[in-house]
């Protein structure tokens, strides 16, 4: 006749034996039905030290390696460090970068680093609210002589430019239409605000 033990055995046995075939039914998961995502093809981290994708920084994010890492370390202070995070930092930066940089939507910017749109509309927003927080210490118009010389003196030095303030650019933004919109329209009738800058010796931009 079998004694307590035995049956406590049997018990723990038979419990034992429930909890495995429970395990192999809930790790056999069904091949994906739907699938949203996919891993980038090359991770975009091991692109930051390698110089040959210099030019694959310029075409796409519109900077250099160098600028590049610069505003890294630049946004990176301003925002906690998360372990758990699947994607870097740097990629959240990237995939800004491409964004503003292109004309495609938040669909096409995901795909081409391999994240989810969600976490693309997040990341780009957040970063780009960062930005627009920044600008007083990228974009600064001098406002006395003494800074315009000091400007003037620093591009000669670099460049061998007398009375020169920088290199100028500038580009057409379109917007929505305001209220006197008849001053608003450029040559090819859009609705534009432009916006003139000048890149001076230390490299801080002078927005008009």
């Amino acid at each position: 006749m079998p004694t307590q033990h035995h049956l406590a055995a049997l018990a723990a046995k038979t419990v034992a034996a429930s909890v495995a075939l429970a395990c192999a039914f809930m790790l056999h998961r069904n091949p994906p039905v739907n699938v949203f995502t996919f891993e980038a093809a090359i991770a975009f981290e091991s692109m930051l030290e390698e110089e040959c994708y210099n030019a694959w920084f310029c075409r796409h994010l519109r900077c250099s390696q160098e600028t590049f890492r610069k505003l890294c370390s630049m946004l990176r202070v301003r925002f906690p460090v998360k372990p758990y995070k699947k994607f870097s930092f740097e990629r959240a930066v990237a995939c800004t970068l491409f964004h503003l940089g292109s004309s495609v939507f938040f669909r096409e910017t995901a795909q081409a680093f391999g994240v989810s749109k969600a976490w693309c509309i997040v990341n780009v927003n957040m970063l780009v609210r960062e930005l627009a927080g920044m600008r007083a210490t990228c974009i600064k118009l001098p406002q006395t002589p003494q800074e315009w010389d000091t400007i003037v003196n620093g591009f000669r030095q670099v460049r061998g430019f007398p009375f020169c303030c920088g290199a100028m650019d500038g580009t057409l933004i379109a917007i929505n239409r305001p209220r006197d919109f008849e001053g608003w329209y450029n040559r090819k009738g859009s609705i534009v605000e432009r916006e003139a800058f000048i890149l001076p010796h230390s490299k801080l931009c002078c927005c008009f």
